[in-house]
C-alpha cells in the first residue's frame, strides 16, 4: 500500500486547488486570494456572514468540493463557513439550530453526495450545534448559475418547503455556500418564517458582491 501511495503520488501529484500549480497546498498567490475576511451582506430578509470573496480561486475550490468531492476543498469550504459563523455576535448562536440550503434529489444523485448537507453536519459536530435538514424542494428548479439576476427570483418562487411545518419560533441559522444576488436565501429565510421559525442570520463560504 505504501509503494502504491508513492506511485500515486508521482503519477498524480498535489496541485493547488485554485490554479493547478503543483503543490500540497494553495500556492502563495492564491492563498492570499482566498485569504480570510470579514465580510457582511444586508440582504431585504436577513444579514448574510461570509469570510471569503468569490474570486478564481474561491469558484475553483467551490467546483472541486461541490461538484467532484474533493476532501481537501471541503475542508476549505468548511473552514470558511467557519470563520464566517465566528463572526456572528455569540448570544444570537446559542440556542440557533444550523439549517443548510437544500440541493435538489437530481444534483445530489449526479455529484453522488449531498455536499451542503454533509458540510453542515460537520459544522455542526465542531460547533457542538444541532444540525437540520428541514428545508425540501417542493419543484424542480432551473440551475441558478445560468440565470440573470431577474428570473433568479422567478425561478426560485414558492420552490421551497420544510419538513416541519410547526416551528415554534425556533432559531435559524441558514447556511449556503456562496450568496450572489440573495434569491435562494432569500427564499429560504421566507420559507422557515413563514412555518414559524426564526431565522437570525444566514452565512456563506463565499460572497460574489457585499452590500455592506
Amino acid at each position: 500500500m505504501e509503494i502504491a501511495g508513492k506511485l500515486g503520488h508521482i503519477l498524480f501529484p498535489p496541485r493547488c486547488l485554485g490554479c493547478g500549480v503543483l503543490s500540497s497546498k494553495l500556492c502563495i498567490a492564491c492563498e492570499s486570494e482566498w485569504s480570510q475576511k470579514n465580510l457582511i451582506t444586508a440582504l431585504p430578509e436577513t444579514i448574510v456572514y461570509s469570510s471569503r470573496h468569490y474570486s478564481n480561486t474561491a469558484q475553483h475550490i467551490l467546483l472541486a468540493a461541490k461538484e467532484h468531492g474533493i476532501e481537501k476543498a471541503k475542508s476549505y469550504i468548511c473552514s470558511a463557513i467557519n470563520d464566517a459563523i465566528s463572526h456572528i455576535p455569540r448570544i444570537e448562536t446559542v440556542r440557533a439550530l444550523i439549517v443548510p440550503i437544500p440541493s435538489q434529489k437530481s444534483a445530489i444523485r449526479k455529484r453522488g453526495h449531498n455536499f451542503l448537507a454533509d458540510i453542515v453536519a460537520t459544522l455542526g459536530k465542531e460547533n457542538r450545534k444541532e444540525t437540520a435538514n428541514i428545508l425540501i424542494h417542493r419543484r424542480s428548479v432551473l440551475d441558478q448559475s445560468r440565470l440573470p439576476a431577474r428570473e433568479r427570483f422567478e425561478n426560485l418562487a414558492g420552490a421551497l418547503s420544510t419538513t416541519r411545518t410547526l416551528g415554534r419560533g425556533e432559531l435559524v441559522i441558514l447556511v449556503d455556500d456562496l450568496v450572489t444576488t440573495g434569491a435562494t436565501l432569500g427564499e429560504a429565510v421566507k420559507t422557515l418564517e413563514g412555518a414559524g421559525f426564526k431565522v437570525i442570520c444566514a452565512v456563506t463560504a463565499c460572497v460574489a458582491l457585499p452590500l455592506r
